[in-house]
């Protein structure tokens, strides 16, 4: 592994997700900074024009060295259609795994249940629509059937801080309020949920085929 792709692990390792654009700037500023042979550029211009083309190809080696420690790099995109990449543990079993180290058992039951009994539960609303109203996830602190129970303000720090992490989105669905066109805030699975939790990527390439099968002007007004 050359010193500039080490580099570039490095800084994935920092902030465990970036967009390729921001991908492709921070090994275009590690190749000058490393003056890496193999980017043959020397001005910060010069090796962005290079890494365009080579982040893929960087991507590739590093893999060929993580996939031996259960890690990889991963692209994904969000709901807005922004192209990410991340490193992502392959290793567990279950993908919200990890998060037992970060979060309070309280806080992974809630995200559980935002996730499986609300995004990604078919028998929903929310399965189709990718959001669950903000107000309904914090009133699932009453549903987790722990030894001892989590009050809503509680809820909605934990919602705020899966957000911050990059493991749940905050997004305003207009005119859903109870009054009349007024946004209200709602509920998505974040990026990193997107590049790490294996259902997560399941859901949204079924609801990709779901819209490309749809016949043209279901679910609209006539």
């Amino acid at each position: 592994m050359e010193l500039a792709e080490r580099a570039f692990f490095q800084r994935l390792v920092a902030s465990r997700y970036m967009t390729r654009q921001e991908a492709c700037a921070a090994y275009a500023e590690l190749l000058c900074a490393c003056k890496d042979p193999r980017g043959a550029a020397r001005s910060a211009g010069d090796a962005a024009g290079a890494t365009e083309g080579a982040l893929e190809a960087v991507v590739n080696r590093l893999n060929a060295v993580l996939r031996e420690y259960d890690l990889a790099v991963q692209s994904a995109r969000d709901e807005d259609g922004t192209p990410y990449v991340g490193l992502c543990n392959l290793a567990a079993d279950d993908g919200l795994a990890q998060l037992a180290t970060q979060y309070t058992a309280h806080e992974l039951a809630l995200f559980r249940k935002i996730l499986f009994e609300g995004l990604l539960n078919e028998a929903t609303p929310f399965y189709a629509d990718g959001i669950v109203p903000l107000i309904d996830c914090i009133n699932l602190c009453h549903d987790l059937h722990m030894s001892s129970p989590m009050a809503p303000t509680e809820a909605e720090a934990a919602i705020k801080r899966l957000v911050r992490d990059g493991w749940l989105r905050l997004a305003r669905q207009a005119g859903s309020s109870h009054r009349r066109g007024e946004p209200t805030l709602s509920v998505g699975v974040g990026i990193r949920a997107c590049l790490e939790i294996p259902e997560v990527r399941s859901w949204r390439m079924q609801r990709a085929q779901d819209v490309q099968t749809s016949p043209v002007g279901e679910g609209t007004d006539p």
